[in-house]
């Protein structure tokens, strides 16, 4: 593997920052959110040391459903851009889910 940023970390650094843009607008904890879909291109390499610089904007929500558009720099060029969806979910009602989910595969 080349000695470049890898298109895993940058995905989770641009879910990052669409989490830390819908913070403001959240009433945490009651209320957090779920990456549910992720489109990017990763357009450029970026070797390590240089800066990343990213930026999110809303372009719909619909229901509990917000969708970004969200591209990413690093010192010279723009190497990613697309699309990410979060959700905004109850935890407790979240956990209730989940903890049905492992109490079903448990039994099976």
């Amino acid at each position: 593997m080349p000695e470049v940023l890898a298109t895993g970390y940058m995905v989770g650094m641009m879910e990052l920052a669409c989490v830390h843009g819908m913070m403001p607008y959240m009433d945490w904890p009651r209320e957090q959110s779920l990456g549910t879909m992720v489109s990017f291109q990763h357009l450029a390499p970026t070797p390590p040391g240089m800066t990343l610089h990213v930026k999110g904007e809303v372009i719909e929500v619909e229901g509990r459903r917000v969708r970004f558009k969200v591209e990413a720099w690093d010192d010279v060029e723009r190497i990613c851009e697309g699309i990410h969806e979060r959700h905004v979910i109850d935890p407790a009602r979240f956990q209730a889910r989940l903890a049905s989910k492992i109490d079903k595969a448990a039994s099976t």
